[in-house]
């Protein structure tokens, strides 16, 4: 089945004042002046994700820790968010 959705970018900002998360889907034509001048921070699947049957297996394992990186990478601009990251980056064993 085809899908006519446009393709998005995902911009992630945090919001101090009232200790959010906020998520933003962009169309990705609008993104390119942005990541154009950007610093670009490459996740490799074949260092992140498990592979089974010739295909990376984005997993639970996967799912958490690019969520801890994007945290990481958030409260590097803003500390106040540090204290309550309680995640780490250390693997948790695979099925």
């Amino acid at each position: 089945m085809a899908s006519n959705h446009p393709k998005r970018s995902i911009i992630i900002n945090f919001s101090a004042e009232d200790a959010r998360l906020l998520v933003y889907p962009v169309e990705r034509e609008k993104t390119q002046s942005i990541i154009a001048d950007a610093l670009e921070i490459p996740i490799l699947f074949e260092e992140s994700a498990a592979q089974i049957g010739g295909r990376y297996q984005l997993d639970n394992e996967f799912a958490r820790r690019f969520g801890v990186a994007m945290l990481n990478l958030l409260a590097l601009s803003y500390p106040e968010l540090k204290q309550d990251i309680t995640a780490s980056q250390t693997p948790i064993a695979r099925e």
